[in-house]
C-alpha cells in the first residue's frame, strides 16, 4: 500500500491519475509513523501542517527508511523534510526540493500558505511564494513587467506574511515602488498565466514514485537508527491517537476472536510480540537482506501449505494482502525468526510462566499438587 500526504497542492483526484494510492490528509506529527504500522510499503509526503500543530518529525521519516520503507517528498513540507534528510536516503523530487537542498531558498514561508479545510477540498486562499516567484518571472519573461517592477513585486512579496499572500494584496504592496500601468498589466495577465511550481513538483514526485517502486529500487539506508526517549514518546502518543492505536487501515477484520475471548487474549499476546520483535530488531540493528526476506517467505508458505502460486493467490486475496503488503509481512516475519533464535534462550525460560497464564502448564510426571 502506497500512502501518499495530499492536500492544498495538489487534489487527491487529479493525483490519483498519476498514481494508485492511498490520499491521506496533511501530514502531522506521528502520520507517518502511523501509517508504516498501518501497513504502507512506500510514503509520499507532498502537505503537512505547521503552526497548530506539531509537523512531521524527522525522526519518524528515518524510522520508516530504516525499517525499509521508501519515503518521497516534494512541493511543500515534503521538499523541507527531503531537503534536510535526502543524504539519509529520503528521495527529494522538483524544483522547491532542488532549491531547498542546494540552499537558494532558506525560509519555511517560501511554501506556507493558508487553506480551507478538507470539506472544501482544501482549496487554498493565499499563495505561496515560490508560486509567486515563478509568476511574477513568467510576466517578466513575457514582458507584461520590466525586470526592476517584477525585482519591486518579489520584494513585496517577500515582505509579506504567508498568511496576506494573495495577488490584490502583493499589487497593493508594490505600488508606491512600481510604475501603475505595469502593475494594472500584470493584475489583466496574473489569473490565466499563473504558475504553480509545487503542483507540477507533486506531479513529478507520483511519477518518479511509480516509475521507481514498479523497478523496485532498493531503500538506501547510510545511517544508524537511535532510539531515544523522544523517539519511545512519539510511539506511545502516536499509538494512543485519540484513545486508541489508529492506523490508516482502520479496524481489521477480525472474525475468529469475536466469538472465542481465549482466542482472541492469544492473538493479542501474539500482536504484541510481533511488535515488540520488530522493536527488538531495530534496536539490534538487524538488516533485512534478499536471504532472510527469502527464508521468512519460505517459513511462512511451509506452515500454512501455501504449496503453488494459486495457493499463495488465494491466501493472499483472503487476507487482504497485496504484492506489497505481503513483503512488508514476510519482512516482518524475518524479524520474528531473526529474534526468535537470537532469544532462544530467554524464550525457553520463560515459557513455564506463559503456560501458567495460558492455564495449560502441567507439572513434570503429572497433575497431582502438594502442600
Amino acid at each position: 500500500m502506497i500512502v501518499v500526504f495530499l492536500g492544498p497542492t495538489l487534489p487527491a483526484t487529479d493525483a490519483a491519475r498519476e498514481l494508485e494510492a492511498r490520499y491521506a490528509p496533511p501530514a502531522v506529527q506521528g502520520d507517518i509513523y502511523r501509517a508504516v504500522r498501518g501497513g504502507a510499503t512506500a510514503i509520499g509526503l507532498v502537505d503537512g501542517h505547521f503552526e497548530s500543530v506539531p509537523s512531521v518529525w524527522h525522526k519518524e521519516i528515518l524510522w520508516a527508511l530504516d525499517a525499509g520503507i521508501p519515503v518521497y517528498g516534494s512541493a511543500s513540507m515534503g521538499a523541507l523534510r527531503a531537503a534536510e534528510l535526502w543524504n539519509f536516503g529520503m528521495v527529494g523530487v522538483g524544483s522547491v526540493f532542488e532549491r531547498y537542498r542546494d540552499g537558494d531558498l532558506v525560509d519555511d514561508d517560501e511554501v506556507a500558505l493558508c487553506h480551507l479545510l478538507a470539506a472544501q477540498g482544501y482549496r487554498h486562499i493565499t499563495e505561496p511564494l515560490v508560486d509567486m516567484r515563478a509568476t511574477i518571472a513568467g510576466a517578466v519573461d513575457a514582458q507584461v513587467l520590466g525586470v526592476a517592477a517584477g525585482e519591486a513585486l518579489v520584494r513585496a512579496a517577500k515582505s509579506l506574511h504567508y498568511s496576506d499572500r494573495t495577488y490584490s494584496q502583493l499589487v497593493a504592496a508594490t505600488r508606491p515602488a512600481a510604475d501603475d500601468a505595469e502593475l494594472a498589466a500584470f493584475e489583466r495577465w496574473w489569473p490565466e498565466h499563473r504558475v504553480s511550481v509545487k503542483r507540477n513538483d507533486a506531479v513529478s514526485m507520483l511519477r518518479t514514485m511509480k516509475q521507481a517502486l514498479g523497478a523496485g529500487e532498493p531503500v538506501a539506508r547510510p545511517f544508524f537508527f537511535e532510539r531515544t526517549a523522544l523517539w519511545d514518546d512519539l510511539v506511545r502518543e502516536a499509538l494512543d491517537w485519540d484513545g486508541r492505536a489508529a492506523t490508516l487501515e482502520g479496524t481489521a477484520r477480525i472474525t475468529a476472536a469475536d466469538s472465542d475471548a481465549s482466542a482472541d487474549l492469544v492473538a493479542r499476546d501474539l500482536a504484541l510480540a510481533r511488535i515488540l520483535a520488530r522493536d527488538q530488531a531495530q534496536r539490534h540493528s538487524f538488516r533485512l537482506d534478499e536471504n532472510s526476506l527469502a527464508e521468512a517467505i519460505v517459513s511462512i508458505r511451509t506452515r500454512l501449505a501455501l504449496n503453488d502460486a494459486d495457493a499463495l493467490d488465494a491466501w493472499m486475496q483472503r487476507n487482504d494482502l497485496d504484492r506489497g503488503q505481503l513483503l512488508r509481512f514476510a519482512a516482518d516475519e524475518a524479524r520474528l525468526l531473526w529474534v526468535r533464535a537470537v532469544m532462544r534462550e530467554e524464550i525457553d525460560a520463560m515459557m513455564a510462566d506463559q503456560l501458567r497464564s495460558s492455564g495449560t502448564y502441567r507439572q513434570a510426571g503429572g497433575t497431582g499438587a502438594g502442600r
